[in-house]
């Protein structure tokens, strides 16, 4: 079954899907088809049924991982294909799946569900492809998870981080360079990954503007255009003008944020970074890199945007994961339903 399992991977090449999806997919289905094959021996695609993956789903809530280590592994499959074979209860099979918590840890509902999407989606490659004629992972009800509302930061603590950061870096040669890395986090909603990656060329200016856009190439090779205007414009343009070019001299990286040396910026500096900004304020959380992300939308949604723009902005495939934002602040949804509802 290994070479189906090529066969999606080259596919998912095709589809230009980035290197840390494609390895993910590996690991996921890996673990899937030794399951499959170890405790029920199947060893074609044509042959998964319902119950197989159910099961392996059981195991994924209890144990984390089919593919673990220890000499317990060998006489457990035995036992649960024995189990299985002879049609137990559930029960019975539930009893012996237990025995495995003390070997792995479970896996969390939000990855029980990861580890399902890449099964449907390997599945459907099977029968598109037409390896298979029927889809045996169709109507497997995932677990609920409970969606985690994001933390953001108000205006006012924006504006105090904002402040601070001329504090705290002083006389800092790289007070332009680290003022206009905060203002694309929060100004553009970047992602700290995507800061690190801009290159001179995804600047797209308006001449005699001072205003422009920013090709952001995100999650999965997608390409967004963010607009870049006003203060975000301008703490970017000075470090472009003033600081890089010092930089740049000891390197030939075309990236857009270099440290002293003219490396690259690491996600780790831009936590530092962070960290360092936030210093001696009395904020509600402690911000992360993400936080002023959030806050972005947060601000946006609160300002009246639309939520198809602010998905277009965040570079969100799925508008669900947008939604999450509508539920951040709850004054301001106690206010929209009193000003707009007939009956409120």
């Amino acid at each position: 079954m290994k070479s189906f399992l090529q066969q999606f991977l080259l596919q998912l090449r095709v589809e230009n899907k980035s290197i840390n999806t494609i390895y993910n997919y590996k690991l996921s289905l890996n673990d899937y088809l030794s399951f499959l094959f170890e405790v029920f021996n199947v060893e074609n695609v044509k042959h998964i049924d319902k119950i197989h993956i159910r099961t392996y789903l059981r195991l994924l809530s209890k144990t984390g991982s089919y593919l673990y280590k220890g000499q317990a592994k060998e006489k457990i499959i035995t036992e649960l294909r024995i189990k299985i074979e002879k049609k137990q209860s559930m029960s019975d099979i539930t009893n012996l799946e237990s025995k495995i918590l003390k070997i792995e840890k479970p896996l969390s509902p939000k990855s029980i569900r990861r580890a399902m999407s890449s099964i449907k989606i390997f599945h459907k490659f099977l029968l598109f492809s037409n390896f298979t004629k029927l889809d045996p992972s169709s109507n497997i009800e995932l677990p609920k998870i409970n969606v985690k509302i994001p933390d953001y930061l108000n205006v006012e603590e924006i504006e105090s981080i904002f402040n601070n950061i001329s504090i705290v870096f002083g006389n800092s040669e790289f007070k332009k360079r680290n003022l206009a890395i905060v203002y694309l986090l929060y100004g553009c909603g970047l992602r700290a990954s995507e800061v690190c990656e801009i290159k001179i060329n995804n600047i797209i200016v308006e001449n005699f503007k001072n205003e422009g856009f920013l090709k952001i190439p995100g999650k999965g090779n997608k390409e967004r255009l963010v607009p870049l205007l006003g203060r975000t414009y301008r703490n970017l343009n000075r470090y472009l003008t003033f600081d890089r070019p010092k930089y740049a001299k000891k390197s030939k990286s075309d990236e857009v944020f270099l440290s002293k040396s003219g490396r690259r910026l690491t996600r780790q500096l831009i936590n530092e970074i962070i960290k360092i900004s936030t210093v001696n304020l009395n904020l509600r959380i402690t911000p992360k890199p993400h936080t002023f992300r959030h806050s972005f939308a947060t601000h946006l949604l609160k300002g009246g945007a639309d939520l198809r723009f602010v998905q277009a902005l965040l570079g969100h495939s799925d508008i669900s994961t947008t939604q999450i934002y509508t539920h951040m602040d709850k004054k301001y949804l106690k206010s929209v339903y009193k000003n707009h509802h007939p009956r409120s």
